[in-house]
């Protein structure tokens, strides 16, 4: 390099090898674009984001699997653990089933004890000597019904604006402490009819209409026990009020004397939900309660064999939050026509009725009479044609009606 002279040493280009990497690879020449790395690096991001988005889809699609396997037992959902074995899941699945029979074996018994807490409490209001006292009030036939439905007098119709007389446990959750005051009737009359005639016509589901206009339709919803079961029943419009259903628990039994009594009681049911306040849903009817009742047919002291006592109770709210000045209107004008009406059909009807079996009602075994018996009422209807009431014994009840 000495022999070199100094301009061409200064002119001569300075040879550069190319930077490496920390694996040896050579790098480009040329800084890249500083507008194209950073375009690069936000499509990357953009990637690992879909791809995070895209497992957590698929995790989300396990889980609505998952969901699909869920067991809805009585309103309450239990999920099964996937990762479980099979012999874990029959085992919850069997837990399930006994609790839910648990509970429901407990419903039916205290429904059978509503039975027997309302006939003590209709018994009372309908055996008082003076049916006017304690503020209840004799209502008068319409003048235009009166000579087709009350000619004669027979029946007896009494008003009085009670509060609900069933303990908070028994009502809805809308009505739990409530003081409001519903209409309660009882009403007496005479069937010249003999009582195994009127059992039987009122046994049959297919004279509801003959007697009873304010049913539109019925259904049995649940049966409790051979002589009781839960009902669905729906009633037209009547008046300016629009149709109601009514979900209600019947039952009935034989007194020694060869009385037939019928109780019921409002009840909810998860097989038919109800519509609590006029306007929700589109179903078009709203829930109305026959909040508790007794129909108790009996022979008539004065003529045993050839006619036959009715005493009824009955309390009920069309529900709906009705106004109370509407409610009052409502039952003004339906008290004096129904409940005469009612019960001039049966006396018709039960005088004309041929069911066609004829012959003598004997008991059932295990303390259960084959004696028919049911209503269809207002709120309610409740057939048991073939019978399956408890009876009494005491000897009383007459030659051709044994057993009761």
């Amino acid at each position: 390099r000495k022999d070199v002279p100094s301009r061409q040493l200064k002119t001569r280009p300075r040879e550069t090898k190319p930077s490496q990497d920390k694996e040896g690879n050579p790098r480009a020449r040329l800084r890249p674009n500083n507008k194209r790395s950073k375009s690069s690096d936000g499509m990357d991001e953009t990637l690992a984001e879909l791809r995070e988005m895209r497992a957590e889809m698929a995790a989300l699609r396990e889980e609505l699997k998952a969901v699909k396997e869920r067991l809805r037992v009585d309103g309450s959902v239990v999920e099964l653990d996937r990762s479980s074995s099979s012999e874990s899941e029959d085992d919850a699945k069997a837990d399930l089933k006994v609790n839910y029979g648990a509970r429901r074996r407990a419903r039916h018994r205290r429904l059978e004890q509503v039975g027997r807490e309302v006939e003590a409490w209709a018994t009372e209001l309908l055996d008082a000597e003076d049916r006017t006292a304690d503020g209840w009030k004799e209502i008068q036939c319409n003048k235009l019904m009166r000579n087709k439905c009350n000619k004669n007098g027979r029946t007896s119709v009494y008003l009085k604006w009670m509060t609900d007389t069933r303990p908070d446990s028994d009502r809805e959750p809308h009505n739990v402490g409530s003081t409001e005051r519903y209409p309660c009737l009882k009403c007496y009359t005479t069937i010249d009819a003999p009582l195994e005639d009127v059992c039987a016509f009122l046994a049959d589901s297919r004279t509801v209409p003959q007697y009873n206009d304010l049913v539109v339709d019925h259904a049995d919803v649940e049966e409790i026990s051979p002589s009781g079961k839960v009902t669905w029943c729906k009633a037209p419009q009547i008046l300016f009020v629009k149709p109601r259903d009514f979900v209600t628990y019947c039952s009935h039994r034989w007194r020694g004397d060869g009385s037939q009594v019928l109780v019921n009681q409002a009840v909810d049911h998860e097989d038919r939900p109800g519509v609590i306040k006029e306007g929700q849903g589109n179903v078009g009817v709203c829930r109305g309660f026959a909040i508790r009742g007794a129909n108790i047919i009996s022979r008539d002291p004065d003529d045993p064999r050839g006619k036959t006592r009715i005493s009824m109770v009955s309390h009920a709210t069309p529900g709906g939050g009705l106004p109370s000045w509407a409610m009052n209107r409502a039952v003004d004008a339906v008290v004096r026509v129904e409940p005469f009406k009612f019960f001039h059909k049966i006396d018709e009807g039960a005088k004309a009725y041929k069911s066609g079996e004829g012959g003598v009602m004997l008991a059932r075994s295990g303390g259960r009479s084959n004696k028919p018996a049911g209503i269809g009422h207002l709120g309610f209807t409740c057939f048991w044609p073939e019978g399956g009431g408890l009876q009494e014994h005491s000897g009383s009840d007459g030659e051709d009606f044994q057993g009761g």
